[in-house]
């Protein structure tokens, strides 16, 4: 242990041990509850104090510095606490020789050392570091002549505290005799003490128990202090290093929103771009011919405006076809005054006593369906140079609901086979066709409902697969390109080498069909070519090209009634429809439950896409 930078002697570390021991009992169990391993062995509650002592003792001797609780007891149980600690340091100068000729070097030096005071202290060490006097007296007379000196030195402090008793004689009435008289011999230090202790009231004990409690609170705060402040200098290369590495953070962090919005700025160009790509992609196919019909109207125009004269005139003919009507509502007007009329027919016929306003009102309705007739005669179109498109015309003008144009698509399958249509009547018998079964799809959607009209687009596969497309549902379109390139001639006949499909008829064929999966990406194209060698590949997400292989004409007919099997048996629900006019392959479409296209229905779907 060291006190001051100075190593503890080993006489004074015997002489704290000794006083160790004069400390009362009640305050050594206090030490020993504080310190666990001075009372290991002993039943809780049940050591007697003699016991701890030896455990408190070698705590001392193994200690590096004194802890507080000990100081305070051994400066309460030693000199210190009997005499030196009411002494200052120019008075302990003045009778430390005294001192030591009454007590000895080894103890007063002991209770010197517990004092607070650094310069009390450093008297102590000064005298370890005195030479001995080599005095021979013997001890009792050396210490009367040490009680005589010490009284000598504290003679002018008895004088005064000698006035205090007279002056407490005479405010007690007690006879001024009876007090003691100034310049009588001086007592021994030991009665002097115990009478200045004798004297000391309860008041005073408790001011200078409130000031050991608070010395003790000041000396562990700075404790705690110096604790604090070696804990802030050894945290303090810490705080600065997360300091850098913060700002290293921040900067990367900066620089990562940086990125992070050219990112976002790139991918939102990118996302407008690729918008307008398929949007290019989907609507080219109108914007084209608009455009060309602009540029062409334009040049023919010599500068004027032929747009604004189309709009103008279409805006003349709606004002026109508010006051007239238009076709389809005049047809509409003449069925329901027909109904009407068959209405009233039946209630006169049925009626035991028909109401006699039903025979004018019937009459006007007759007049009325004749004007509706005859402005429909007046103003009606050209009808087809071909009787049997006229018929079909005339057919499909009475407003056939769905079953029945199936029935004449059938009817038209069976002309086309005879030849009784050229390949441009027959266009534009589909084409009539296609346009009647759109308007009646639209009337039995509303009067039936679309899932019960869906049902019933069995007959008319191109319109059935153009309202599942519509609907966003997926769908199958298997295309037999080499029997499309020869069935529509007006297509494809002016790509033909040598009066034969080619190369560039397959990649015409090709073009249009990825227009047709661009506007449709519910559509899933499968395109098969005649091929010597069997390969295939992926022209867009949804449309594949495949050769056949093999050898033989329609070689790609097998491999096609193949893949519809294949169909029937992955997608059982889903709509599918083969565009081919070969008769095994329409077989085996009905055998698989796939819808058949002859080409030219397909041509007229095409161009109406």
């Amino acid at each position: 242990m060291e006190i001051d930078g100075r190593p503890l002697p080993p006489g004074v570390l015997a002489q704290w041990k000794a006083m160790l021991a004069r400390v009362p009992g009640p305050q050594l169990q206090v030490l020993a509850l504080a310190r666990p391993q001075a009372r290991r062995g002993f039943r809780p509650g049940r050591v007697a104090p003699v016991a701890l002592l030896p455990g408190l003792q070698r705590e001392l001797s193994h200690a590096a510095d004194l802890p507080a609780d000990l100081r305070e007891a051994l400066h309460a149980a030693g000199l210190a606490g009997e005499l030196l600690w009411v002494f200052s340091e120019a008075a302990l100068r003045r009778i430390l020789p005294h001192l030591v000729a009454l007590h000895g070097i080894e103890p007063l030096v002991a209770s010197l050392l517990l004092d607070e005071r650094e310069a009390v202290r450093a008297l102590a060490f000064g005298l370890l570091d005195a030479p001995a006097d080599g005095t021979d007296e013997p001890a009792p007379d050396h210490a009367i002549r040490a009680r005589s000196a010490l009284g000598e030195a504290l003679a002018p402090f008895l004088r005064h505290t000698g006035t205090w008793q007279q002056a407490a004689g005479r405010e007690a009435g007690v006879p001024a005799a009876a007090c003691a008289s100034v310049d009588a011999p001086v007592a021994p230090l030991a009665v002097v003490a115990g009478r200045s202790r004798g004297v000391r009231t309860a008041a005073d004990r408790e001011q200078v128990m409130a000031l050991r409690q608070a010395r003790q609170r000041i000396r562990q705060l700075e404790r705690e202090r110096d604790e604090t402040g070696a804990e802030r200098d050894r945290l303090r290369p810490a705080l600065e290093t997360l300091a850098v590495e913060r700002d290293r953070l921040r900067a990367d962090l900066n620089a990562t929103e940086a990125r992070l919005a050219n990112r976002e700025a790139a991918f939102a160009a990118e996302v407008a771009r690729e918008t307008l790509s398929r949007l290019d992609g989907r609507l080219l196919r109108w914007l084209v011919p608009a455009q060309a019909l602009a540029d062409e109207a334009a040049a023919l125009a010599g500068g004027d405006d032929l747009l604004a004269q189309a709009q103008a005139l279409l805006a003349e003919q709606a004002r026109i076809d508010r006051r007239h009507g238009l076709r389809t509502e005049l047809r509409e007007a003449l069925a329901r005054c027909e109904q009407a009329m068959a209405d009233i027919h039946q209630a006169q016929a049925e009626s035991l006593s028909p109401l006699p306003a039903l025979g004018p009102l019937r009459d006007r309705l007759a007049a009325r369906a004749a004007q509706l007739q005859h402005l429909l005669d007046r103003y009606a179109p050209l009808p087809p140079a071909n009787p049997l498109l006229q018929r079909l015309a005339q057919r499909l003008a009475q407003a056939p609901d769905l079953d029945a144009l199936a029935a004449l698509r059938r009817s038209l399958a069976a002309m086309g086979g005879l030849g009784l249509l050229t390949p441009a009547e027959r266009q534009q018998a589909h084409e009539m066709l296609r346009q009647a079964g759109s308007t009646a799809y639209a009337r039995a959607g509303l009067s039936e409902g679309w899932s019960r009209a869906r049902q019933r687009l069995t007959g008319l596969p191109s319109l059935a697969l153009q309202a599942a497309i519509d609907q966003g549902a997926d769908c199958s379109l298997v295309v037999d390109g080499h029997n499309v390139l020869h069935g529509l001639p007006a297509w494809f006949g002016p790509h033909h080498e040598q009066g034969q499909p080619g190369a560039r008829a397959r990649r015409v064929l090709e073009e249009r069909l990825a227009e047709l999966a661009l506007a449709a990406p519910s559509l899933r194209i499968h395109l098969w070519f005649d091929g010597v060698e069997m390969n295939d590949h992926t022209r867009l997400a949804n449309l594949r090209v495949h050769f056949s292989g093999g050898s033989g004409m329609n070689r790609a007919d097998e491999r096609i009634v193949a893949y519809l099997r294949h169909l029937q048996a992955a997608e059982p629900d889903a709509p599918r429809a083969v565009v081919s006019a070969d008769g095994d392959i329409q077989l085996a479409a009905g055998q698989t439950g796939t819808m058949a296209i002859p080409p030219e229905e397909f041509e007229a779907w095409l161009a109406d896409g």
